[in-house]
């Protein structure tokens, strides 16, 4: 299932539902944009985690560690493309300690519902 949720992250990115990074992500708790959070599970600021932790289950939103900063990076779309135009391929990734989705597809189906679910477990 994990590739599953990539794959549905990156078309919410493409739509542009996805926000990443401290300010963006306190903003879409804090506004109730905010559907779902990622923290990334190598996050090694604590008071950062626990703010985040503190805002998101003040507003009831669910927060999963299940991704490192890497891959948040590159679900949030934080890379650099590298090759010439016809052989493009992914460069180097910034990492990202933390991404909030800020609505879910029309197309977000109870199969990609149970697939989040057994993710946040």
């Amino acid at each position: 299932p994990i590739s599953e949720i990539k794959t549905y992250l990156e078309k919410i990115r493409i739509h542009g539902k996805l926000v990443s990074g401290y300010r963006q992500t306190i903003k879409a708790i804090e506004t109730g944009h905010a559907k779902l959070i990622f923290l990334a599970s190598d996050c090694n600021e604590n008071n950062y985690k626990a703010l985040i932790n503190a805002i998101a289950k003040k507003a009831n939103v669910a927060v999963c560690t299940k991704f490192q900063r890497k891959e948040l990076g590159e679900l949030s779309g934080q890379f650099r493309m590298r090759g010439d135009i016809t052989k493009q391929r992914m460069g180097k990734v910034h990492p990202a300690s933390t991404v909030a989705i800020t609505e879910f597809s029309p197309k977000f189906n109870e199969e990609d519902k149970n697939a989040f679910n057994a993710l946040l477990q």
